[in-house]
C-alpha cells in the first residue's frame, strides 16, 4: 500500500514519483473521491478506480479493501498534503499492515513543514497539536500543557473560527506571544504573517469572508514551563497580595505550579 502526499495548493509541488505512483496503482483510496478524481484528471491519469475512505468509514473500508487488494497495489490520498496528519489514513495504514501488506510512504507536501519553514521560529524541536478543541476552556488547557515544552506549537484552524482561537491563545499564553498565521499556502493568494497573538486576532477580524483552513505556528520558546502567562500574572499579583496567595492565584490563572511559582517569587524578591 502506498501512502501518497499530494499538493496543498500548487500543482507544481507534485513530485514525479507521486505522479508515477498514482498512475501505477491498481486503485486509489481517497478521503474525498471528487477531490481525488479532479487531481487525477489534472495530472492526466485516466480510468483509475477511486474508492472512498474517510473518517466515518475508515475502519470498515480497511478490512474490506485489504481483502480485495491481495496481489494488487492501492494508493491512499487525503484531500491535500500528507495523509494521517489531522486527516484520515492512520486507521487504513494500520489495517493494511496488520493484514500483511508493506506500507510505502511517498512523501511530499505538508502544511506543517511549510509553515514552520516560513515562521522563522526554528524547528529543532516542535509540537504538533492539530485542531484545538472547540470549547475555549479545553483549548486553553491544551495550549498551556504544550506551552510548557517551550517549543514552537503548530496547529490547524478553520478560517471562520480563527479570530476566536487567537483570542484563546492570547488569553492562555499572553497577548504578546508571537503567532505565525499561514493562509492559502502555495496558492496564488498565499499570506504569511507573524504578529503577537492579540494583534493577529485584530487583523483576522478585519478579513472579509475568510474561507478554508489556516496553519498556525505559536512561538512558545520564551514561555516558562510553569504555565504560559504565569510570570506576568505573578508580577501583577505580587504587588497586591502576600507571596503565597499571589503564587496560588497566579497558578490558577496560568495553569502553573503554585509551589514553583512561590519559590520563584521568594527567590526574585
Amino acid at each position: 500500500m502506498y501512502v501518497i502526499a499530494t499538493p496543498i495548493g500548487n500543482l507544481g509541488d507534485g513530485s514525479d514519483r507521486m505522479r508515477a505512483t498514482l498512475a501505477a496503482c491498481d486503485a486509489i483510496a481517497a478521503e474525498d473521491t471528487r477531490v481525488a478524481a479532479k487531481l487525477l484528471r489534472l495530472y492526466g491519469i485516466e480510468g483509475k478506480r477511486v474508492v472512498s475512505v474517510r473518517q466515518h468509514n475508515e475502519r470498515r473500508q480497511a478490512l474490506a479493501l485489504a481483502d480485495k487488494m491481495r496481489g494488487k497495489s492501492l494508493g491512499y490520498v487525503s484531500d491535500a498534503g500528507t495523509p494521517g496528519i489531522s486527516d484520515p489514513g492512520a486507521v487504513l495504514v494500520a489495517g493494511f499492515r496488520e493484514a500483511g501488506f508493506a506500507i510505502v510512504p511517498v512523501p511530499g507536501c505538508s502544511a506543517v513543514a511549510a509553515a514552520l519553514s516560513a515562521a522563522g521560529f526554528g524547528a529543532d524541536e516542535f509540537a504538533f497539536v492539530g485542531f484545538l478543541p472547540r470549547q475555549k476552556e479545553q483549548a486553553a488547557r491544551r495550549l498551556r500543557e504544550f506551552a510548557g515544552l517551550a517549543v514552537p506549537l503548530v496547529a490547524f484552524e478553520a478560517a471562520r473560527r480563527l479570530a476566536g482561537t487567537l483570542d484563546t491563545i492570547a488569553a492562555a499564553l499572553g497577548d504578546d506571544v508571537p503567532v505565525c498565521v499561514a493562509a492559502e499556502l502555495t496558492k496564488l493568494h498565499e499570506d504569511i504573517t507573524v504578529l503577537p497573538a492579540a494583534a493577529q486576532a485584530e487583523r483576522v477580524r478585519a478579513e472579509a469572508s475568510p474561507k478554508g483552513e489556516r496553519t498556525l505556528v505559536i512561538d512558545c520558546r520564551g514561555l516558562r514551563p510553569d504555565g504560559a502567562g504565569a510570570a506576568k500574572a505573578l508580577e501583577v499579583l505580587a504587588k497586591e497580595l502576600p507571596p503565597r496567595q499571589a503564587a496560588r492565584l497566579a497558578a490558577r490563572i496560568s495553569g502553573g505550579d503554585a509551589r514553583r511559582l512561590y519559590r520563584q517569587l521568594v527567590k526574585d524578591g
